[in-house]
């Protein structure tokens, strides 16, 4: 009889790669993500499109590098979370001195 936690996993507490239906999390957030990008960007222009980018890119990236948990678009670590989140903040700033200057 073995003795342990039945949630273990055998990879020793790292983080494996996502597969299967985890794939199509990302596909259906990102397409919808997309969408939402080019609806603005008709909107308003290309300032609202790489706006409303900047402004996605931040939340995800933000969202990896507070909790160093993939968000829905698998970011492996904080690192990679925090170059997105400042691109993505870098985008926003941009956008807003195109719109306003």
């Amino acid at each position: 009889m073995t003795s342990g936690y039945a949630g273990r996993s055998s990879s020793g507490g790292k983080r494996t790669t996502t597969s299967g239906g985890s794939r199509w999390t990302i596909v259906v957030v990102g397409v919808v993500m997309l969408l939402l990008i080019i609806a603005q960007g008709v909107a308003t222009g290309f300032t609202g499109l790489l706006g409303s980018a900047g402004l996605i890119a931040l939340c995800t990236g933000l969202y990896t590098f507070l909790t160093n948990r993939p968000s829905w678009l698998d970011l492996p670590n904080r690192v990679i979370g925090g170059i997105l989140a400042v691109a993505g903040l870098l985008a926003s700033v941009i956008a807003t001195a195109i719109h306003w200057g």
